[in-house]
């Protein structure tokens, strides 16, 4: 989510540098009467819409506060953008009055200042909730590890304890037999191993 707030701001700002284009496309084409300011126009004005509808589509379903003030911002954009083009036909049909007399929204970003703040105070709200996630998972793994701690030393202890007992029912019982073996090799005939169960 953070990452989509500042993609989307990125957006937002890439749709402001594309309406100055516009505007100055306009001026361009009105002091030079150049027709390659008309394509820069076009070009800015599509660019600008490319940049309005990836916002909409990355702050679609998130807040309806914020997809009402984004609408409202794509609104003035369209009003502005088709105020222009009126402008730019009638300067092209030598009609300067009458595009003198095109009106043009006064407040085209009226509620940028409210969407920034408000996608800036998301972002912020989503990494605190990022930052607590990581601090739950590093907690949880610390806990892991102490239980793969304990679980290490019961199991080294019951190794220990299961050799002893290897050791002492096993191993001993073989050490007599092989001391007795031992003894009657040197001819003692009447040497016996002592038989202390079943395992002798």
């Amino acid at each position: 989510k953070a990452l989509q707030y500042a993609l989307t701001m990125s957006e937002y700002h890439a749709a402001r540098g594309a309406t100055l284009q516009e505007a100055n496309a306009v001026t361009n084409y009105s002091v030079l009467g150049d027709d390659a300011f008309l394509r820069d126009f076009e070009s800015a004005r599509a660019n600008a819409r490319l940049a309005l509808q990836v916002i909409e589509g990355l702050v679609s379903g998130d807040d309806p506060q914020r997809t009402a003030r984004l609408a409202e911002i794509v609104a003035a954009h369209e009003q502005q953008a088709q105020a222009y083009a009126t402008i730019l036909e009638r300067l092209a049909a030598d009609d300067v009055a009458g595009a003198a007399g095109v009106a043009l929204p006064v407040e085209l970003y009226a509620g940028e200042a409210e969407l920034a703040a408000d996608l800036d105070q998301a972002a912020g709200e989503e990494e605190r909730r990022l930052v607590g996630a990581q601090h739950d998972m590093h907690a949880s793994v610390q806990f892991s590890g102490r239980i793969a701690a304990g679980v290490a030393v019961a199991l080294a202890m019951f190794g220990l304890l299961a050799g002893f007992v290897v050791f002492q029912w096993v191993v001993r019982p073989i050490e007599r037999i092989g001391q007795t073996v031992r003894v009657i090799a040197t001819g003692d005939e009447t040497a016996r191993a002592p038989i202390e169960g079943t395992a002798e």
